[in-house]
């Protein structure tokens, strides 16, 4: 019984090959987008999830319409956060970053670039799991002249040095940082 189904159905795909073919790729299509769209939505709810806090944590995002445009951006001013701490008993702290692309740090005489930086408030490690693996665990930020390296970062400007104490001189603005912690790489 099965094979006069299977016999059919090949008659019937050879006789009709435009029709079989568009359902073919029609269903192909189909198949292939949804696969993608499962794939997207994937990546957007996996990050950051690694954080204890992960279903705690909110981003604020600026929206306003100026000139009749709208904007939206994750940038907003910084008075709101203490501000949200003030008004609304639900917010437990904040923590603000500020991200800068390439700046340039020297080191022994040594230029470095192609790195990110971001100045962030104390904090930033209070919201964020991220596990200090050298010097400052309790408050490595504690200073505003303080920089918390990555260990690939670490060992790309010290090598086998222990890098806690060291002064890295950012360029850019022509200040001195400190190192007061290493932490784990961001997953």
């Amino acid at each position: 019984m099965l094979k006069n189904y299977i016999r059919a159905a090949k008659r019937s795909m050879l006789k009709n090959k435009g029709v079989y073919g568009i359902n073919i790729l029609g269903l192909s299509l189909g198949l292939a987008s949804c696969l993608l769209i499962l794939l997207f939505i994937l990546n957007e709810v996996s990050y950051d999830r690694f954080h204890k806090k992960a279903d705690d944590i909110v981003r604020v995002v600026f929206k306003a319409e100026i000139g009749g445009e709208e904007i939206s951006e994750a940038v907003v001013m910084p008075p709101v956060g203490p501000t949200l701490e003030k008004e609304f008993p639900e917010v437990l702290t904040t923590a603000r970053l500020k991200q800068m692309n390439d700046p340039s740090l020297s080191y022994n005489n040594k230029t470095y670039r192609d790195f990110d930086f971001a100045y962030i408030d104390p904090e930033f490690l209070e919201v964020f799991d991220f596990k200090i693996l050298k010097g400052n665990n309790i408050n490595p930020l504690e200073d505003p002249n303080a920089v918390i390296l990555t260990k690939k970062e670490a060992e790309r400007y010290f090598g086998t040095e222990n890098p806690i104490g060291k002064r890295l001189k950012f360029e850019d603005w022509d200040k001195n940082f400190t190192v007061t912690a290493v932490m784990e790489e961001i997953p």
